[in-house]
């Protein structure tokens, strides 16, 4: 089948040239989108062990701190903090409060080859004694503009 017949398009070399580049722009945005989509599976902010490692996933939100400290109490031997996909951080201040902890806890940061981090991810990053990535790795800077 003819795409333009599966679109209903008329035979038009006007119709057919557009409605062709239309359905490839679709689905070109849909890989590019799909694919490099920054959202984790979950709304809110995930910590998950592995060995002597905590996984962070998602952006932090204002109860983040809360359950970041209740994990590292949980999982006491927690060397590692690795920060899977983080794209950025909806409360700035529970962000850097979680940074401090990192680095007050004595914690390093790991990126792996498949990390993903924007923005508030790379406070967190940065607040590790020894920070490593792996190649592959994913950084997202920008700048900021402050209203007061």
């Amino acid at each position: 089948m003819k795409l333009f017949q599966l679109f209903r398009l008329k035979k038009s070399p006007i119709m057919h040239k557009w409605g062709v580049g239309l359905f490839v722009l679709f689905v070109l945005s849909f890989l590019f989108f799909g694919y490099f989509d920054l959202s984790s599976t979950t709304d809110e902010m995930t910590f998950s062990p592995k060995g002597d490692a905590l996984i962070i996933d998602c952006e932090t939100q204002a109860d983040s701190l809360v359950k970041f400290r209740a994990a590292l109490n949980k999982y006491p031997n927690t060397r590692i903090i690795i920060l899977n996909i983080v794209p950025g951080s909806d409360d700035d201040e529970v962000n850097l409060k979680m940074a401090k902890t990192i680095r007050r806890n004595n914690l390093s940061t790991h990126l792996t080859r498949n990390s993903i981090i924007e923005s508030g991810g790379i406070e967190l990053f940065m607040g590790g004694v020894e920070r490593t990535m792996e190649q592959g790795a994913k950084v997202g800077i920008h700048s900021w503009i402050d209203d007061d």
